[in-house]
C-alpha cells in the first residue's frame, strides 16, 4: 500500500516537473512527445490523432501549431487553424487569432495580418474584445499578469503600424503610431515611431521623440533592450542631422569680440570715451538684426507650425478614410460569404431532392416485381391488380403468416 501510494506521488510529480497532464489519450501522448520525449514530429502526429479523436481538440490545435512554427511549417499551422477552429469554443477564438498574427508574420503576410488586426480592432470597438470583461489573464515568458482592454488597443495599434512599416505605408504607420501613444504610451513604439519619422527623412520629429525615451519619460525607458535601441537611433541621428553654426552662435562671438575690443579701447583711450561712435553704431545695428531674426524665426516657426497640421490633419483624414474603407470591404466580404454559403445550402438542397427523386424511380420496378411474385403465388391474375393492390395484398399476406404459423404449430411427431 505504502509502495503504491510512493509511486502514485512519483508520477505526479513527474507530471507536475514536465508540465505534462496526466491520463492516456492522444493530447496526453502528444505532450509527452514534445516535453519528455523532445520528439516535435512525433508530437505533430499526436496532436492529429487527438484532433481527429476530439480529445481536448483547442488546446491540440495550440501546441500543435506552435509546434509546426518550431520546426519552420508556419503555412501548415495556418491551414490547420483555418480547417479545425469551427471545432474550438467561442472564447478561444481571440488567442487563436493571436497565434494566426505571429503565423502571418513569420510567413511575411502582411496583407492578411492586417486584416486580422483590423478585425481585433472592430472587435474592441464592439465591445466583443475579452468577451465582454473588462482584462484578461495574459502569459509572457511564464509569467501572467493582467491585460486591460486600453493597454490591448495600445499594443493591436502598434501591431498594426509595425505592419504597414513593413509596407513602406510611413504615414499610416506614424498616425496609428502617434494614436498608439495617446492611449497607452511606452518607450518601445516610441522607438518604432522614431524609426518610422527617420524613414520619411524628418530628423528633427525623430529627435524630438527619441528625446522623450533618453529622459526617461515613458514606460520601459529603462530596459536594456530599449536604451541599446536608442542609442543606435540617437547615433544614426546624429549623423544625418546637419550641423551647420546657427546665426545666434554668430552673436556671441560678435560680443566677445566687441568686448575685448572695448577693453583695449578703454585701456588706450581717455576715461570720458567708454566706447567710440563706431561701436555704438555696430551695436545698433547687431540689436536691429537680432530683432529681424527673431520675427523671421516667429514667422517661420508659426508657417511651420501651420503646415504641420494641415499635413497631419490630412494623414488622419487618410488613415480615417481607409479604416472607414476596411471596414466596408470587410462587410462585403462578409455579405459575399453568406451569399455563398445559402447558395451552396441551396445546392445541396436541390441535388438531395434529384438524388431521392431517382432514388424513387428506381424503387418503382422493384416494388413491380415484387407484386407480381405474390399475385402469381396467391394464384391471381396479374391483369386484374394494379401495382398498388399487389403490394397491399403482398403486405396483408405478410403480416399473417406469423398468425397462421402460431394457431397450428408444426407437429414434432
Amino acid at each position: 500500500m505504502e509502495s503504491g501510494s510512493r509511486k502514485k506521488r512519483g508520477n505526479d510529480l513527474f507530471h507536475v516537473i514536465h508540465k505534462v497532464p496526466c491520463g492516456d489519450g492522444p493530447y496526453v501522448r502528444a505532450k509527452h512527445a514534445q516535453l519528455v520525449e523532445k520528439d516535435p514530429e512525433g508530437a505533430i502526429v499526436w496532436f492529429w490523432k487527438a484532433i481527429n479523436a476530439g480529445d481536448r481538440v483547442e488546446s491540440a490545435l495550440k501546441d500543435m501549431a506552435v509546434v509546426m512554427k518550431q520546426l519552420n511549417r508556419p503555412q501548415e499551422a495556418i491551414e490547420a487553424i483555418k480547417s479545425f477552429r469551427s471545432f474550438c469554443p467561442r472564447n478561444s477564438q481571440e488567442s487563436l487569432d493571436n497565434i494566426l498574427i505571429d503565423l502571418y508574420k513569420k510567413c511575411g503576410k502582411v496583407d492578411e495580418q492586417i486584416v486580422l488586426l483590423k478585425h481585433k480592432l472592430k472587435l474592441i470597438y464592439l465591445g466583443e474584445a475579452f468577451n465582454g470583461r473588462p482584462t484578461k489573464t495574459a502569459r509572457s515568458h511564464g509569467k501572467k499578469f493582467q491585460v486591460s482592454v486600453k493597454q490591448e488597443t495600445s499594443r493591436i495599434l502598434g501591431n498594426l503600424a509595425w505592419a504597414y512599416m513593413q509596407k513602406s505605408n510611413f504615414l499610416a504607420a506614424e498616425v496609428v503610431y502617434r494614436k498608439a501613444q495617446m492611449i497607452d504610451p511606452d518607450a518601445n513604439k516610441a522607438l518604432n515611431l522614431c524609426h518610422c519619422l527617420i524613414k520619411q527623412t524628418r530628423y528633427h520629429d525623430a529627435s524630438l521623440v527619441l528625446q522623450e525615451v533618453l529622459q526617461h519619460k515613458l514606460p520601459g525607458s529603462d530596459d536594456p533592450k530599449s536604451r541599446n535601441r536608442a542609442g543606435e537611433l540617437s547615433l544614426e541621428l546624429d549623423f544625418k542631422l546637419p550641423n551647420h553654426p546657427s546665426f545666434q552662435d554668430d552673436f556671441v562671438f560678435e560680443d566677445d569680440f566687441v568686448e575685448a575690443l572695448e577693453r583695449v579701447m578703454n585701456e588706450w583711450a581717455p576715461p570720458r570715451t567708454r566706447r567710440l561712435p563706431i561701436f555704438e553704431e555696430i551695436s545698433q545695428f547687431r540689436d536691429q538684426l537680432a530683432c529681424e531674426n527673431e520675427s523671421k524665426t516667429i514667422l517661420d516657426a508659426f508657417f511651420l507650425g501651420k503646415a504641420v497640421a494641415e499635413a497631419l490633419n490630412e494623414r488622419v483624414e487618410s488613415a480615417v478614410g481607409e479604416f472607414l474603407s476596411s471596414i466596408g470591404r470587410l462587410q462585403a466580404e462578409q455579405q459575399k460569404q453568406v451569399e455563398e454559403f445559402q447558395n451552396e445550402v441551396l445546392e445541396k438542397a436541390r441535388r438531395a431532392k434529384e438524388q431521392a427523386a431517382m432514388e424513387a424511380k428506381r424503387l418503382v420496378p422493384q416494388a413491380k416485381s415484387s407484386a407480381d411474385k405474390a399475385s402469381a403465388v396467391n394464384g391471381v391474375a396479374l391483369n386484374t391488380y394494379s401495382p398498388a393492390e399487389s403490394v397491399n395484398s403482398t403486405t396483408s399476406s405478410l403480416q399473417s403468416e406469423p398468425v397462421d404459423r402460431e394457431d397450428n404449430p408444426p407437429n414434432d411427431g
